[in-house]
């Protein structure tokens, strides 16, 4: 069974990066206690196998270049084609970052959800109001309707009775003529003789 020390160098030497001494206890998965992780790298280091720098009061350690074996040919080409690859993979993140930050910058300007419901609410008010108005515009224009329908019809009854008034008036004076004329009766009879109707004035008020 591998020693705790072994565990850690091996993980520095295959990633070859630096790490902190909390990041390596976390990628290992507790596989290594923190005190045995403390004890493991002060060991590497003075060994010589890893690095050590001091960064502020953060310490960092990575594996000893020196120390790696020449990478042969085929591993060189092998990490050609993962630069190539994470390469191809960084630039598809970056443009679903560049996606993600257009479409959050165009929901920014879209109303949230207690927006869009009292929006709602406001335009339901606004309809209630506008069909109150529109019924009221509705009752009024009847009853404008109705007033000018009315009006035309007395403005016809006053023509009608003006024109009553200059007919009776003309068979007023036929009759008085004939009356005037040696006529031996009454024009009450002299009318009722001819079949006429003569309308009291009254009628025509």
């Amino acid at each position: 069974m591998a020693s705790t020390e072994d565990i850690v160098l091996t993980y520095l030497l295959d990633q070859n990066r630096p790490y902190s001494m909390n990041d390596i206890l976390q990628n290992l998965r507790q596989a290594v206690g923190k005190a045995a992780l403390l004890r493991d790298l002060n060991a590497l280091v003075e060994s010589d196998l890893i690095i050590e720098k001091t960064y502020g009061k953060q310490k960092i350690y990575y594996a000893n270049q020196e120390k790696l074996a020449d990478a042969t040919p085929e591993q060189l080409a092998e990490m050609e084609i993962q630069c190539i690859n994470q390469e191809s993979l960084y630039k598809e993140k970056q443009q679903e970052t560049l996606e993600l930050q257009a479409r959050i910058k165009v929901l920014q300007k879209q109303f949230s959800t207690k927006e869009c419901l009292d929006r709602t609410e406001a335009l339901l008010r606004e309809n209630e109001q506008l069909q109150r108005k529109i019924q009221k515009l509705q009752i009024n224009g009847a009853e404008n309707n109705n007033q000018q329908h009315r009006l035309q019809l007395e403005e016809s009854r006053r023509r009608g009775v003006m024109e009553l008034q200059r007919r009776r008036k003309i068979a007023e004076n036929i009759i008085n003529r004939v009356l005037d004329s040696g006529y031996p009766e009454t024009m009450k009879e002299l009318t009722e003789e001819l079949g006429l109707e003569i309308d009291s004035p009254a009628k025509f008020s």
